[in-house]
C-alpha cells in the first residue's frame, strides 16, 4: 500500500500509519492514525459497523506485523495481512499455525510472503 497514493495526512505530516481493508480488487476502507494498532482498529471497526463479511478480505498496513496485529485479523477471520514493514518472528510462527497469510516488506508489486503463500496468485 502506498501511503503517498492514499494518505493526505501522511503527505502533510510524515507521522501517521495507514491501514486499509481491501477485497483484492479495490480499497474498501482506508484510515490513518499515529498508532499502527489504532489505524487497524479503525478499519476493522468501520468494517464491522458496516456489516462487511471479512473472510474474503485482506488488511493492508504501513506498519510492521506483530503477533497482536495478527490476532486482530484472526479474531475477525481476515485471512491475509500485507504490510510495508516486516513481521515479527512470533507473528510468522503464529500465522503458520493458524494458516493465515502474512506478506511484508511490500513495495509496489514486490513483497515477501512469510506464510500462507497458497493464497497469493
Amino acid at each position: 500500500m502506498s501511503r503517498e497514493a492514499g494518505s493526505l495526512e501522511h503527505k502533510e505530516t510524515r507521522g501517521v500509519h495507514s491501514s486499509a481493508l481491501a477485497d483484492g480488487n479495490e480499497i474498501l476502507i482506508f484510515r490513518d492514525d499515529i498508532g499502527r494498532h489504532n489505524a487497524i482498529d479503525k478499519v476493522i471497526g468501520e468494517a464491522l459497523c458496516r456489516g462487511f463479511e471479512l473472510e474474503d478480505k485482506l488488511i493492508l498496513t504501513s506498519g510492521r506485523i506483530s503477533s497482536e496485529i495478527l490476532s486482530k485479523a484472526l479474531r475477525c477471520r481476515i485471512p491475509v495481512i500485507v504490510a510495508a514493514g516486516a513481521p515479527t518472528n512470533q507473528a510468522v510462527k503464529m500465522a503458520k499455525n493458524v494458516n493465515l497469510t502474512v506478506a511484508g516488506l511490500a513495495r509496489g508489486n514486490i513483497m515477501c510472503i512469510f506464510s500462507g503463500e497458497e493464497r497469493i496468485v
